[in-house]
């Protein structure tokens, strides 16, 4: 006979109890979604093979990007990035990917030891073929603060505090939605908090590159002192409510 008395999840159980919760039986079972589980996950990166599948951009001697263990949020090794001590100079990890059903799309980082004379720069763009539309954030230790890039390629300051975590090796984790069909922001998670930016626009601009999604991080100088910065589990979601 076939039904649920054996594994199913309505039926009564003598010993445990059934969990009907998929997600919370992925975490359970070691999966990196457990920080925001909304969304369809589309694909994840923990950095655990042995080489690196991004496209790197090292522009200047000193720019480094490379597969390390010695500080991991999950399994035995992240990504890290260094840029050399030259003004401005930038440090770049990123990846491009097909068209997915959904157009409400979700970004998820982990980071650790960024260095307060850095700037690291986290970009969603979504390309039609013939427009391109960016969401990005932009976390600025120095002052203390997240910055939104607006419809007039600048940077707004969305008054959500960014406090510096040097507690051995704690990573922070950041999560970016925006609907890429309505042209707008949905929120940011950070820490415990969580912020509403469905009244913020995203940056459009005509564009014929090949329609996909891309995700860059980048990692840039306020000034002539390099830095650094650890990122591990990056998960793109679609679907996001």
């Amino acid at each position: 006979m076939r039904g649920q008395q054996d594994y199913g999840a309505m039926a009564a159980k003598e010993v445990s109890a059934s969990v009907s919760d998929m997600g919370e039986v992925a975490a359970r079972l070691g999966s990196i979604v457990t920080y925001d589980k909304r969304g369809d996950v589309v694909d994840f990166d923990n950095f655990e093979e042995p080489v690196l599948k991004w496209n790197a951009s090292t522009p200047h001697a000193g720019c480094a990007i490379y597969l390390d263990s010695a500080i991991a949020k999950s399994g035995s090794q992240s990504v890290k990035l260094v840029t050399p001590d030259i003004a401005s100079a930038p440090t770049a990890l990123g990846k491009y990917f097909p068209l997915v059903g959904s157009k409400q799309l979700g970004l998820e980082v982990s980071w650790c030891q960024l260095t307060e004379q850095t700037d690291l720069r986290i970009w969603l763009q979504y390309f039609t073929g013939a427009k391109l539309l960016t969401a990005a954030v932009r976390l600025d230790l120095t002052a203390g603060k997240i910055y939104l890039f607006t419809p007039s390629g600048v940077w707004k300051d969305i008054e959500v505090h960014l406090a510096p975590l040097d507690i051995g090796f704690a990573f922070s984790t950041l999560k970016l939605v925006a609907d890429f069909n309505a042209k707008y922001y949905k929120r940011l998670l950070l820490a415990n908090a969580e912020k509403d930016l469905s009244s913020e626009a995203m940056w459009e601009q005509a564009n014929s590159a090949t329609a996909g999604t891309a995700t860059t991080f980048q990692l840039i100088n306020q000034d002539a002192l390099g830095g650094y910065v650890w990122i591990d589990d990056v998960i793109w979601t679609q679907a996001e409510p």
